[in-house]
């Protein structure tokens, strides 16, 4: 019987690489764990004790990709002790790769807007559950009043 090394062709990857790829995979499951769980948030309308956190390191993460023109900074890291494949043409086509940053962004952006959208809905609701009936432009976000005082509803 084969040993299972002896079955596996050499990689020629350094073990250095090898643990730097799994760590920067461990980070990259973090985080899109984080994504998933905001949108999950902003969708569902629950709130958790790992939001706040969630959200602290996707902005964390924005701003320092942003600063590093977006790009990964973990990728230089990588360079620097020899992996040349950036972690997403690991398990993308390099096109996608390239797009997969951006994206991934754009995708964080618009979870974390619409939970601050359903946060401000839900809790305008809570003050006057009839609102949105009494001030359409409360539930589309277009008005800052939370509820319709008395002599309002005197005018209709």
């Amino acid at each position: 019987m084969r040993s299972v090394s002896a079955a596996r062709p050499n990689s020629g990857l350094s073990p250095a690489v090898v643990v730097w790829r799994a760590g920067h995979t461990v980070v990259a499951i973090v985080f899109l764990a984080a994504i998933g769980y905001v949108w999950w948030c902003a969708l569902s309308g629950r709130r958790g004790p790992l939001l706040r956190p969630a959200i602290a390191a996707l902005i964390g993460e924005g701003v320092v990709v942003a600063a590093n023109r977006g790009d990964c900074p973990l990728g230089a890291v990588g360079e620097r002790i020899g992996d040349t494949v950036p972690l997403f043409e690991l398990v993308l086509p390099p096109r996608a790769a390239r797009r997969a940053v951006p994206t991934l962004g754009v995708l964080t952006a618009v979870g974390l807007v619409l939970l601050v959208a359903r946060s401000r809905g839900e809790h305008a609701r809570a003050k006057c559950p009839s609102s949105e009936a009494m001030n359409p432009g409360l539930f589309l976000g277009l008005s800052s009043q939370p509820c319709p005082t008395t002599s309002d509803r005197s005018v209709r």
